[in-house]
Parts: structure tokens; sequence; C-alpha cells
């Protein structure tokens, strides 16, 4: 279809008044491609924010987890350490009780000494001698 190109001696009322349709029909859709385009960046700028954040999270959550690793390692570096210092400390007192027991002595001997730690060391209630 071939377009006929007016001048202002040849438009008839008809086909300007077409001319000024097209014209607002084009207006409106240039404002909403206007008002969608500003949607489109304020969801974009909205997205990236929240890939900042998922990142950043992300981030925190890997140092939390490195954290807890070391802090479990060192726990377990302790443990290790305090079950050691309790095997040297029973070692230790059954060295000293080695040769015999003192039964019917009225004063504290390596017995009396070796079962108050050891119930120290097992959170047992002690008897006082």
């Amino acid at each position: 279809m071939t377009r006929t190109r007016h001048t202002a001696d040849t438009i008839t009322d008809d086909a300007l008044d077409h001319l000024y349709r097209q014209l607002a029909t084009l207006h409106r859709r240039t404002e909403t491609a206007e008002v969608r385009a500003a949607e489109l960046e304020k969801a974009t700028a909205r997205a990236e924010k929240a890939e900042r954040a998922a990142n950043i999270s992300d981030a925190v959550t890997t140092q939390t987890k490195q954290l807890l690793a070391r802090r479990t390692e060192t726990l377990r570096a302790r443990a290790e350490a305090a079950e050691a210092a309790i095997n040297r400390v029973r070692g230790t007192i059954q060295q000293l009780c080695e040769p015999e027991p003192h039964p019917g002595h009225d004063h504290l001997c390596p017995d009396d000494i070796q079962r108050a730690i050891e119930d120290a060391l097992d959170e047992q209630p002690k008897d006082q001698p």
C-alpha cells in the first residue's frame, strides 16, 4: 500500500484526524514505554541490591563456617590436652600409692589423696577424711 504524502493544500479533514489519532497513539505508547523502562530500572536496581545482599550473606556464611571449624579444632585440641592432663594426674597418683595401702592410719595417706583427686577428676562428691 502506497502512502499519499499530503500537503497543507491537499489534506482532508479525515486524513488530518487520522494523523492526529496516530500521533496520540504514538504518544501513549511512548509514555507507556517510559513508565515500563522506569519500572525495569527500579526492578533491576532491586535485583542488583538483592544479589549484593546474597553475596554478602554467602561471604558471612563462609566466614562463619571457617570460624566454627577453627573453634571446633581449638576445642578438640583443648579437650585432648585436658584428657591427657587427667591421665597424667591419674598416673602420678597411681605411682604415689603403689607401694602399699595404708588402712587404719589417722593421718592423710596417699590412698586418701588418690580417692579425693580421682573423685574430683570424675566430678564425684568427696568424703572428707
